[in-house]
């Protein structure tokens, strides 16, 4: 599957943020000293958790270099890891981690960021600091050379909040997954997940059944397209409900308004999309696919009077408190 693409993502910085932000205001906890962002992306969940915690020692994972590098040019100061959600969950890093500074990885002092992610104390706070945890090489390079850093026991490695924002769907057996999780969260914790819901809407039922259809299997054979992973909200009750204090649970459909249907193809080629048209393996092809795409969600997408049309965005939300 291709990498991610920051911008591309980003070109629904707002919509796609705000989730994380009614997350974040959801989590009642009278101090946090410690956050780690799982899945972090390009930082605008980090940059969240910054505000919401001013005075929190803010870590961030994510296991694409392009949304590490983006996040750290962006957001500056913090603990920046590029690794695999699942092994850090597992307390399973690999035999060699690394570590490189701010002024490395950024080509520039980390001070130059109007949106530097505070640290626990602005007296003794440290640039940036990166470690790659991943299991196999990337795909892509840091921008520069890392050095070696030793292990450390993740294990063991407890936050006051440990923090997901629509990452988790990526991740298959949430069964093993969530708990692991929950054994990070630090006596009087939280572990906070928002995960998407709306798996069976138009945008994503049109993309199985084309990849399905007569037309366009021979680039879709079995496990090629990475799915999304999600469970109704009962699951996750009785999954956590044994290990937590109290659980939070809630859903909410966000309804988002967009120029245009072609808005919503623009959407999911930053998210959904892309392990599809990474499957197909000529320009032509992925050119005819993304346009017959088009064709179908401006049928299933009807603009209202105004011309602007309607986005609905079905999410899961949970929280629980150790």
């Amino acid at each position: 599957m291709a990498g991610w693409n920051p911008d591309q993502y980003l070109k629904f910085s707002d919509e796609r943020t705000q989730p994380c932000r009614d997350l974040a205001a959801r989590i009642a906890l009278p101090q946090v000293r410690t956050v780690i962002d799982l899945g972090c992306g390009p930082g605008n969940s980090t940059q969240v958790l910054a505000e919401r915690w001013p005075n929190a020692q803010i870590t961030a994972l994510d296991s694409d270099t392009a949304m590490i590098n983006a996040a750290i040019e962006s957001h500056g100061r913090g603990r920046w890891i590029t690794g695999d959600i699942a092994k850090w969950a597992a307390g399973k890093p690999p035999n060699a981690a690394a570590e490189k500074s701010a002024e490395a990885a950024t080509q520039k002092p980390a001070e130059a960021s109007p949106q530097t992610a505070p640290e626990a104390s602005a007296e003794n706070a440290s640039p940036v600091a990166t470690e790659n945890l991943s299991a196999a090489p990337s795909e892509t390079t840091p921008a520069a050379a890392a050095e070696p850093a030793s292990e450390r026991a993740f294990e063991n490695e407890q936050y006051d909040v440990v923090f997901s924002n629509a990452a988790l769907q990526w991740l298959p057996d949430h069964a093993t997954l969530y708990p692991q999780l929950f054994s990070h969260v630090a006596p009087g914790g939280a572990l906070a997940i928002q995960i998407p819901s709306s798996f069976d809407r138009p945008a994503h039922r049109l993309l199985r059944e084309m990849a399905a259809s007569i037309v366009w299997r021979k680039w879709f054979p079995s496990g090629r397209v990475r799915n999304w992973h999600a469970q109704d909200s009962e699951f996750y009750y009785d999954l956590l409900g044994p290990l937590a204090s109290r659980i939070d649970l809630w859903q909410t459909e966000y309804l988002h308004v967009l120029p245009h249907a072609e808005a919503v193809v623009e959407w999911y080629r930053g998210t959904g999309m892309r392990a599809y048209l990474g499957a197909i393996g000529e320009d032509a092809d992925r050119d005819k696919f993304l346009a017959e795409y088009t064709e179908k969600i401006r049928a299933a997408y009807r603009p209202r009077p105004d011309g602007r049309i309607l986005f609905p965005f079905l999410r899961i939300f949970l929280i629980a408190y150790r």
